[in-house]
């Protein structure tokens, strides 16, 4: 561009009207604006948020980095500002974001330049901090050499208790090495100690994961909690859950709350990480099975009982005023969960995945699959599509709204529907901008989000063109259609057969 075209664009710039969500701006942060007066412009707009709303954005920033025409950049100079001034908000992300990005041969340098630039200028604590969890939960850090040495057992035929006598040999190794107090990068606001070894253990899944818990260093807190995943890729579980927590912040914008309180993640290394574990909840599995008769197969069905929502509810709220609480935050929960995973495309949807704790809170975890990625499921030799629906909600979800209603008087099935129909209108109003956090991540090398046209479910889900009453009522279609689906029940019947044998 010639000085008169730079200069015209400037001016243009300020009079363009204003993005439906102070966020938008980082769309000019993607690769398509390489001219610096447009990023310096989006970086100016976008110090102009919250730490609490920046931090919601911080994978996409740290990946337009890479966009960049320059190793130090507004945009790099405005997030280590950030981090300093804010390290628990902003610094522990920030870090780890950059860190996970050192492995990439293409741009190593320049996060290495920048990651050692926040290290270097950080206080002295955050900096002590940073060098402990390094240590223990980076790449090849002490958690990832005792998941690999586990799985060679594994791998040499040692299972179940002597599995986990070795993991815990192996901690009660490393808790002399930790200090009394320091923070997990999962969570800087709490602070932890040693290890309660009795109480860790390897999970059952393929990859062998940790479940880990730390002494909380606070007097009277309790235990924390966490899955330790090396070899597995979390970043995609990553992405899922900021764009929900971001919708969450959507309907709490718009006066509605929908109780969606996602668990934390993230990704200190290409294929290790970390995941918060949710206390006092179970899987739906488990709800199904204990609604169930008899052995295996019996317990199996127990699917199809149309009360195993609502028997679960009363049994962990037997007043009534409490189990009146938990039928909302269930049918809340309920709705934001059936709204983000239509619109996100998850998939792989069977009853591990979903969960409910003792208070009603119904959510999702593991997003191994999403932008309508479908699981096939292999049913005698014949591979079946999981996903038949486009969400998760079945009449055995739907009896708890019936049962509310006995108690509350209203018809909480309406309610249902349309709490869910104008959370789906109101994401439906930030299209652009979920588009835009998509697109920015596409660098990230993540294995559903390799081009532009995987967004493109995104786009379909949302439905651009139709209006908004029109919206509401497709979405009462689509969960009319998820309660006459048979084929969930049915497979939610094989995946208990299958895991409890």
């Amino acid at each position: 561009l010639s000085a008169r075209e730079v200069a015209e664009v400037s001016s243009l710039l300020t009079r363009w009207a204003a993005p439906s969500h102070p966020a938008g701006y980082i769309a000019l942060l993607d690769k398509e604006f390489a001219c610096d007066v447009v990023r310096t412009f989006a970086v100016d707009k976008l110090s102009e948020m919250a730490d609490t709303t920046f931090s919601y954005f911080l994978p996409q920033l740290v990946q337009a980095l890479k966009y960049e025409n320059h190793h130090v950049s507004p945009l790099a100079k405005h997030l280590i500002k950030r981090a300093i001034e804010n390290p628990n908000q902003i610094g522990f992300d920030l870090f780890w974001a950059m860190k996970v990005e050192t492995y990439n041969d293409q741009f190593k340098e320049r996060y290495g330049l920048l990651l050692n630039t926040y290290v270097d200028v950080c206080s002295h604590k955050m900096k002590t901090i940073l060098e402990i969890q390094d240590k223990l939960f980076a790449e090849k850090g002490e958690f990832e050499t005792i998941c690999q040495e586990i799985k060679a057992l594994h791998h040499r035929g040692v299972t179940g208790d002597d599995l986990k006598q070795a993991l815990r040999d192996k901690l009660t190794e490393l808790n002399p090495k930790l200090p009394n107090s320091y923070q997990l990068p999962i969570d800087p606001r709490v602070e932890v100690g040693k290890i309660l070894v009795h109480k860790c253990k390897v999970m059952s899944s393929a990859k062998l994961p940790l479940w880990l818990e730390f002494e909380n260093a606070e007097d009277g807190g309790d235990p924390v909690v966490i899955i330790f995943k090396a070899g597995d890729d979390v970043r995609q579980d990553c992405l899922t859950l900021q764009l929900i927590r971001l919708m969450d912040e959507m309907w709490r914008e718009a006066d509605k709350d929908l109780a969606m309180e996602p668990y934390r993640c993230v990704s200190t290394g290409p294929m290790t990480g970390m995941l918060q574990v949710v206390l006092n909840a179970v899987t739906t599995k488990v709800i199904h099975t204990r609604a169930g008769t008899g052995k295996l197969l019996g317990k199996a069905m127990g699917s199809f009982n149309k009360n195993c929502f609502v028997d679960w509810i009363k049994e962990n709220n037997p007043r009534d005023s409490a189990a009146k609480a938990a039928g909302d935050l269930f049918l809340r929960s309920c709705a934001g969960y059936c709204v983000a995973t239509y619109v996100l495309g998850i998939g792989d949807r069977h009853s591990d995945n979903i969960m409910v704790t003792q208070q009603g809170r119904y959510f999702h975890i593991d997003f191994g699959h999403f932008l309508g990625y479908i699981k096939y499921q292999p049913v005698a030799g014949v591979a079946w599509k999981r996903e038949t629906t486009p969400f998760v909600f079945t009449p055995a979800m739907a009896e708890v709204f019936h049962a509310t209603s006995k108690v509350t008087g209203r018809h909480e099935m309406d309610r249902f529907g349309r709490t869910a129909g104008e959370a789906f209108n109101v994401v439906r109003g930030h299209m652009h901008l979920l588009v835009s956090l998509f697109l920015l991540m596409i660098p990230a090398d993540m294995p559903e989000l390799q081009r532009a046209q995987d967004i493109n479910y995104v786009v379909a889900s949302l439905y651009p063109k139709m209006t908004p009453p029109d919206a509401f009522s497709l979405f009462g279609e689509l969960i009319n259609k998820c309660l006459h689906d048979k084929w969930k029940s049915v497979d939610d019947v094989l995946h208990a057969w299958k895991h409890s044998k």
